[in-house]
């Protein structure tokens, strides 16, 4: 699965070195056969593309269970689980 950039509704935060919008979102992605629970790393992105915050979700067995063949399916569960929206 390819990662890359993926567009979000623009979030205020405020962190050391930064204060403005985060618009992007970047996931790592590392799925391996037979996983239970994987940890998916994150980042919100300013809009040069530069990570204003990190973060990682988990992705449970359940939520696993329903991946099939839509890679955005993890992509939209790992944006809902890091409180932004993909636009």
């Amino acid at each position: 699965m390819e990662n890359q950039y993926y567009p979000i509704q623009p979030v205020a935060i405020s962190v050391p070195g930064f204060s403005g919008s985060v618009t992007s979102m970047y996931c790592l992605i590392q799925y391996q056969v037979g996983m239970t629970e994987m940890a998916v790393p994150y980042a919100l992105a300013d809009d040069q593309l530069r990570a204003q915050w990190q973060g990682t979700v988990v992705i449970n067995e359940a939520e696993l269970d329903q991946w099939g063949t839509d890679n955005m399916y993890i992509v939209n569960l790992v944006a809902q689980k890091a409180g932004v929206t993909l636009v």
